[in-house]
Order: structure tokens, then C-alpha cells, then sequence
């Protein structure tokens, strides 16, 4: 199912949608252990099908195998892109320096990595690891970690920000009871 969202014009960019009928399309993207590759004869049949029912940017989780060939055939579509970027947020992670380092690196190079390709409306840090976090531990353990997450995402946004001024990040938020404290 599309979601809708709203994404203002940022200068410099071109013309962006005002309404964005956009789709999460992660076909092929867990591909270990897959039976079906995705070629681009498959890539493309999806992409004209979702054009065809008013899809107008796909969201997509980066980096992966396929990005090169969907990149080309969401510009020969015009269709927009919004880099999603997936984390493993468990409490052992979030406490560990080094792993939390990588996923920093690793977004930071897929920004600087497609930083001038038109068709990126904005850069999603993806799902929201508050909740998932609130699911594997207790107070007063999930504070810590909430915290450390926190310091770590706002210096991603920051390091994101200094690379691409005018692109929004958006991330997705779970919501439930405790949504709004999360927002």
C-alpha cells in the first residue's frame, strides 16, 4: 500500500512533487538465501506498474546490490527515490561503539555516494528504533539506551546535513500509546 506524504520544494533540486504516492519497493534487496534474482527485465516491469497506478517515488533501502540498475530505470521514469537506511537496533548494538560507528559510515557513504542524483527527494533514516528498543529492554536500562541512540542520531542528521542542505530526513515512527513521547 502507498502512504502519502508531503515534501516542500527545496531549492536547487528541480521541481520536487508537492504530493508525494510513494511505496517502500525492497524486492530483491534481502537477497541471501533468495531463489528469484531480480534482473532488470523484473526491475522494470515493477516500476512501470507502480507509475501506472500514480506512484511517483520509491523508497528503498540502501546501500544494495540493485541500486546502480533502479537507480537508472527510476530516472528513465522519473521517478523519485528516497534512500532508506535500515540499522539492527537491538540494546547490544546501541552499546557498541564500533558497530554504531559502521552504520554511521556506511549511511554517510551512501549519502556522499548519491549526492548528485536529481531524483533523491529526501533521505530516510528508516524505521523507528525508539519503539524497538522499548520492546527489548526495561526501564531503567531503556533510558540508557534511548539516550545513547539519541546522541548517535543527532550527530548522523548533523554529519547528513553538512553533506546536503536542502534535502529533508525523515525517519518512520511507530505509532502507538507512547508516540508522541518517542516524537
Amino acid at each position: 500500500p502507498a502512504n502519502v506524504q508531503v515534501i516542500s520544494t527545496a531549492r536547487g533540486l528541480g521541481k520536487l512533487p508537492l504530493v508525494s504516492k510513494s511505496v517502500v519497493y525492497d524486492k530483491g534487496y534481502y537477497w541471501f538465501r533468495n531463489r528469484h534474482t531480480l534482473g532488470t527485465k523484473k526491475l522494470e516491469e515493477d516500476v512501470v506498474a507502480m507509475k501506472k497506478i500514480g506512484i511517483n517515488t520509491i523508497e528503498r533501502t540502501m546501500p544494495g546490490f540493485y541500486d546502480g540498475k533502479l537507480s537508472d530505470i527510476l530516472i528513465k521514469n522519473k521517478i523519485n527515490l528516497i534512500p532508506r537506511f535500515w540499522m539492527l537496533a537491538t540494546p547490544e548494538v546501541i552499546t557498541s561503539e564500533r558497530q554504531m560507528q559502521q552504520q554511521k559510515d556506511k549511511i554517510l557513504a551512501t549519502v556522499k555516494a548519491n549526492l548528485s542524483k536529481k531524483n533523491i527527494i529526501a533521505w530516510s533514516l528508516g524505521k523507528d528504533v525508539l519503539f524497538s528498543l522499548s520492546n527489548q529492554s526495561y526501564k531503567p536500562a531503556y533510558f540508557y539506551y534511548q539516550q545513547k541512540y539519541v546522541l548517535w542520531l543527532a550527530d548522523v542528521t548533523r554529519q547528513i546535513r553538512k553533506l546536503d542542505t536542502l534535502r529533508p530526513i525523515v525517519m518512520d515512527l511507530q505509532w502507538d500509546d507512547k508516540g508522541i513521547t518517542r516524537f
